[in-house]
């Protein structure tokens, strides 16, 4: 290896690692956070696994990579990865000094993982975790995190987050959940190829740092996120404590996902106090479906009239409202009247016959 390629590899902290496969660099970055609780997480991820009993059981994954594209020409030549150690949070980045050594990466990777029961990552499932599989077959490697569970934290955000924050990109979930831009030293991610690229043509590594930065910040980024979402999930039974009616909105989908359809009900009280208009249609819609779930007739007229009121005046909130009136409240005169208002000629038809009394056999001449 060129010796100005070593004194980088020691400028920015990068240590050598020569592994059977090959030699990387790594360094670690230790940022001291406290391991969160880890509560049930059903509702908040696509596929809760019940791997993870604690925090240490949990290993954080970001790739920075040669394109977004995927598939076999793409190369993750910096892997961070990271984890509890008790009340430190230990990052560390592991560096392709080139295309030879990328066995030794997917070693090093692997090695990591064998000591975890859960891969987290934040969008990873559809990028990250695929590209580490294809690079493995590419090398005749089994893949390093297989035997992992996979949580992506992109799905709990856009549950919580996506209705109150303009998108759901990782560094947008930051400054929402703990109030921390990147700022300056960061760079960004469509930069991030070429700085690799100049470093294997011409030993340039100027913007190394930066790169090394960035991964830095998706790693403990990550770590808050995750802290956010245990503190939502832990939180649950506690509706008084959140103000906003997005907020209480995305719990209550939450709840419903869970089955704690109860739970959910007291999640969309909380949304509507903070709403009280309930002129959403979406926000509705949930309400609907839920309140008929746990067959609360009442609860469910209410925020059908107070929708209506709102200006909600859609043909489907009236349909709703028309079989509740005919066949959980027994109001059929109300149940008409919406039935028209929707626009159901047969509802409405049925209805006319029941009020006055007479069947389609007598209607006919």
């Amino acid at each position: 290896m060129p010796a100005a390629v070593e004194r980088t590899a020691a400028e920015f902290g990068l240590e050598e690692k020569v592994m059977p496969e090959g030699t990387i660099w790594r360094r670690r970055c230790p940022a001291v956070l406290p391991p969160p609780d880890l509560p049930d997480l059903a509702g908040f991820l696509s596929r809760h696994e019940t791997a993870a009993r604690t925090a240490a059981d949990l290993l954080f994954l970001d790739t920075e990579t040669t394109g977004l594209a995927g598939g076999t020409g793409t190369v993750p030549f910096l892997v961070g990865l990271a984890w509890w150690d008790g009340a430190d949070f230990v990052v560390e980045q592991i560096f392709l000094p080139g295309p030879a050594h990328e066995g030794a990466l997917l070693a090093a990777v692997a090695e990591a993982a064998s000591h975890r029961r859960v891969v987290v990552t934040y969008n990873g499932a559809s990028f990250d975790l695929p590209l580490l599989r294809t690079r493995a077959l590419l090398q005749r490697h089994p893949s390093p995190v297989a035997e992992l569970a996979g949580w992506d934290l992109v799905v709990p955000a856009r549950r919580l987050w996506s209705r109150s924050l303009p998108d759901c990109r990782q560094q947008t979930v930051e400054v929402e959940v703990y109030g921390r831009p990147r700022g300056e030293g960061d760079i960004p991610g469509g930069r991030i190829p070429q700085v690799w690229f100049d470093f294997l043509a011409e030993g340039r590594a100027d913007l190394l740092p930066a790169v090394l930065r960035h991964n830095r910040r998706d790693m403990e980024g990550m770590g808050r996120i995750l802290g956010a979402v245990c503190e939502a999930a832990a939180g649950l039974d506690r509706p008084e404590d959140v103000a906003a009616w997005r907020d209480a909105w995305s719990r209550a989908r939450i709840c419903s996902l869970r089955g704690d359809h109860h739970r959910a009900a007291a999640w969309l009280a909380r949304s509507r106090e903070a709403k009280p208009a309930a002129g959403h249609a979406p926000l509705v819609a949930d309400g609907v479906r839920m309140l008929k779930r746990l067959r609360h007739w009442p609860s469910l007229a209410d925020l059908i009239t107070a929708a209506l009121a709102a200006g909600l005046d859609e043909p489907w909130l009236h349909v709703e409202a028309a079989m509740l009136y005919e066949h959980r409240l027994v109001d059929l005169e109300r149940a008409l009247a919406h039935a028209r208002a929707a626009g159901d000629d047969r509802r409405t038809a049925r209805l006319e016959r029941r009020l006055s009394g007479t069947t389609r056999e007598e209607e006919r001449p």
